[in-house]
């Protein structure tokens, strides 16, 4: 038995983020949502850019990040978030007056930008004849197949109980705290 990596895996381990990450990208070819898909990575590949309160904050200062984080939330998911925050910055001319009043981190957004600058250069390395890097608009139908492409293997269902259980082995999970599921709207029958 031949144990070497089809051209998927070689491209996959080429990109300097999470396998799972990097099947997305490379996917995103086939769906159309390129832009999407690599501003999603680079924000995935980069700390936490809201500011954080100490515990001592002011109730007024922790209620300002609140509504701030709430001007990117989508209840489409945390990725869709990311996305949000990435695109705001974007439009801003990736402007340091704009995330100082939208209480994100000036220097973890650059960054971001760098990543994907170089993210991009990779995935047109990888491209077959004819891919071009497109963007899929205001649909995130598109995006969220791309991101199940490659998270598959984490999706999870909402049981009666009100708990995840994954698809792959019925093994218990929990929605990380700073999801927008834990702290937006409801939670919704299917996560990844």
């Amino acid at each position: 038995q031949q144990c070497t990596l089809t051209e998927l895996g070689a491209s996959m381990a080429e990109m300097p983020i999470e396998p799972r990450l990097a099947k997305c990208l490379l996917s995103s070819y086939g769906f159309g949502c390129g832009e999407e898909v690599l501003s999603i990575a680079a924000m995935c590949a980069v700390e936490y850019p809201f500011i954080t309160m100490r515990a001592k904050a002011n109730q007024e200062a922790k209620q300002r990040l609140l509504d701030c984080i709430g001007e990117f939330v989508s209840l489409q998911g945390d990725h869709i978030t990311l996305l949000n925050i990435y695109n705001g910055f974007q439009d801003s001319n990736y402007d340091s007056r704009w995330c100082n009043s939208m209480c994100l981190q000036y220097k973890i957004l650059c960054r971001a930008r760098e990543v994907r600058k170089n993210l991009q250069i990779l995935l047109e390395k990888y491209a077959a004849e004819g891919d071009v890097i497109c963007s899929c608009g205001e649909d995130v139908v598109p995006v969220k197949k791309c991101l199940i492409s490659g998270y598959f293997s984490n999706a999870a269902q909402l049981a009666s109980s009100g708990a995840y259980f994954t698809v792959r082995g019925r093994v218990p999970v929990s929605v990380y705290s700073s999801s927008v599921f834990a702290r937006f709207g409801t939670p919704p029958e299917w996560v990844i």
